[in-house]
């Protein structure tokens, strides 16, 4: 059983934190009793500038993390409509919206349960992140985008407190450890379907919401890890 707990970045990871500060990022989120006003921050890459699935249920030309319109489309699925884990949860204790990004989701049972079809990405390299959802935490299933495909049993209680657990599922076998995202790392194509299956046909759940984070080239990394170091040098 594999699964990682979203903990903040050491001060020591230079030259990561500069890679995801740098990264221009595209937010989307399935909103049913969820909704992000866009100076809302939410994600495991944190940032603000969601697209809501309602009430605009934006599908074309996604913004992205500054507000700008960007190439990318979506195409939603699910054979059970929408649901959510209860009502608006509000903004989270430590400032941020994940309660609310994670509350609302595309609702399905059993085999391709819900998907979402990503389209016309404006990144040449990109990391996928994709977020799932219950309302019962007894349910396992598999997200996929086709080539890799996760495990995950549901998370339990993860917009019950006072802040959103998240914790990635990195299991690529039968583990289902309790998870409520997975990521997709170093894609290079310009379209990607994302989708869940749950375990029996009683079982429902689905995608509450996916973030697709732009990868710098290395050059780009590097030359700003050497600019923080010829700075602490000067001093």
């Amino acid at each position: 059983m594999k699964s990682r707990k979203h903990t903040m970045m050491a001060p020591s990871l230079v030259l990561l934190g500069f890679s995801v500060a740098s990264a221009a990022t595209i937010s989307w989120n399935y909103d049913n009793n969820g909704t992000l006003a866009s100076s809302n921050i939410a994600g495991v890459v944190p940032v603000d500038h969601w697209s809501n699935s309602w009430p605009d249920n934006p599908t074309i030309d996604l913004v992205d993390d500054t507000g700008a319109a960007t190439t990318l489309d979506i195409t939603t699925a699910s054979n059970s409509g929408s649901w959510s884990q209860g009502g608006h949860p509000g903004q989270d204790t430590d400032t941020t919206y994940n309660r609310e990004m994670l509350n609302g989701y595309l609702n399905g049972t059993g085999a391709n349960s819900s998907s979402v079809e990503i389209s016309q990405v404006p990144y040449a390299v990109y990391d996928l992140y994709v977020y799932f959802a219950s309302d019962d935490h007894a349910r396992s299933g598999t997200v996929t985008d086709g080539t890799t495909t996760f495990s995950f049993g549901v998370l339990d209680g993860m917009v019950s407190g006072g802040n959103a657990l998240l914790v990635e599922t990195t299991d690529t076998g039968t583990g289902y450890p309790e998870a409520n995202y997975a990521v997709f790392r170093g894609l290079t194509t310009s379209s990607v379907t994302l989708s869940t299956s749950f375990m029996n046909a009683g079982e429902y759940g689905g995608i509450a919401g996916f973030q697709v984070v732009s990868v710098p080239e290395p050059s780009v990394v590097l030359l700003g890890a050497l600019g923080i170091l010829g700075i602490r040098r000067r001093r």
